[in-house]
């Protein structure tokens, strides 16, 4: 009889999800010289659509400006994981914001989740 201790899986940290997150079309992340499209965004990370995630190295961290049509935040961003199937990107959390920044943020995702038309 097998047990759970016959397994050659490692065991893996999961992904815990605090906080809805969603699509957000047109709103934008900089960071490095470069904008990118932000596919999913919370409050705490953001994934970005990236055409070579490898060029990106994981754990950098960066100060990075989130747009959405004019309005701008602030933030500093570190890349904490890279995806290539079946999408292509960087994952980043948000590790540093001033209160100010805080609630442009939030008013920021507020404000791109509301379909246009």
């Amino acid at each position: 009889m097998a047990s759970i201790e016959d397994d050659d899986l490692m065991a893996a940290e999961i992904e815990r999800r605090r906080e809805p997150r969603g699509m957000f079309p047109g709103l934008t992340l900089s960071f490095a010289g470069k904008t990118f499209p932000v596919d999913e965004a919370s409050r705490r990370g953001l994934f970005l659509s990236v055409e070579k995630p490898e060029a990106i190295p994981l754990g950098s961290v960066h100060d990075a400006t989130l747009a959405y049509e004019g309005e701008q935040v602030a933030l500093r961003v570190e890349v904490v994981r890279k995806e290539i199937d079946p999408r292509c990107g960087v994952a980043v959390l948000v590790v540093h914001t001033t209160p100010e920044a805080a609630a442009g943020l939030k008013r920021l995702l507020e404000v791109s989740e509301v379909p246009r038309e």
